[in-house]
């Protein structure tokens, strides 16, 4: 199923998979940043960065080859250079808001967003006959299922599934079959590693909030425990002593 025609246009599954999971995952992070009090105009401008570094940053290889400007059937959107594009520019944004928005934040709430997508692309997969590409698209869903109304610190939900993605691309490398390539290298490969740096970077952010708020946790227990200075009671004579 190379796409659906009507007339003279010709919608292609994938297209129409990643059109519908933008627009779907917008409407999410706004409902994630209001359930996390995160600001509106902070949850638009960290959505459209990441946005917006996926897209340039997918075709960053066609760029390489000098077909950047040609049309879609020209050239193959490179998944790991969109992840790094994204990374690019959601640090930018935390960097621009000046830090008004946690790293952990920031990333649980692309990730929880990117929910829609990841179900619109594995559809997507299975009409176009790619079975094994749903390796890398379903285990990032499965975390988002399993941490994502558990009360999980922040940090955690994004962190397990940039984990499960690494998983994902290295077992999609690891299958017999062509994968599709990037600068001459594997695209799961490269996917992999990528996924692999931004998951350790946050399960190092999680951990380190999570020791913080121990230590002011343990700071407050004990502040609380101290006894109290007894107060020094004076005690004011109404008489004056009698004069010899």
């Amino acid at each position: 199923m190379s796409g659906i025609r009507i007339g003279a246009l010709t919608i292609h599954p994938l297209g129409a998979a990643i059109a519908l999971g933008v627009l779907a995952s917008y409407y999410l992070a706004r409902f994630t940043g209001m359930r996390r009090e995160i600001p509106r105009a902070h949850v638009s401008f960290i959505h459209l960065s990441a946005l917006l570094g996926a897209v340039f940053g997918a075709r960053m290889p066609s760029a390489a080859e000098g077909r950047f400007f040609e049309p879609p059937g020209q050239w193959t959107l490179s998944p790991s250079f969109a992840l790094l594009g994204a990374f690019a520019l959601i640090e930018f944004a935390r960097f621009r808001l000046q830090g008004a928005v946690k790293r952990g934040e920031a990333y649980d709430l692309v990730v929880i967003a990117a929910a829609p997508l990841l179900v619109f692309l594995s559809l997507a997969s299975m009409s176009l006959g790619f079975w094994s590409e749903l390796i890398i698209t379903l285990p990032p869903l499965l975390a988002l299922t399993i941490l994502r109304r558990s009360g999980s610190p922040r940090g955690q939900v994004s962190a397990l599934a940039f984990a499960l993605l690494a998983l994902g691309a290295f077992l999609r490398l690891a299958l017999p079959g062509d994968t599709a390539r990037a600068l001459d290298l594997p695209e799961p490969a490269l996917l992999g590693v990528m996924a692999t740096f931004i998951a350790a970077l946050l399960f190092r952010e999680t951990k380190r909030e999570a020791k913080l708020l121990a230590e002011a946790a343990a700071n407050e227990a004990a502040r609380r425990a101290s006894p109290a200075a007894p107060a020094i009671e004076t005690v004011e004579d109404d008489e004056e002593p009698a004069a010899d």
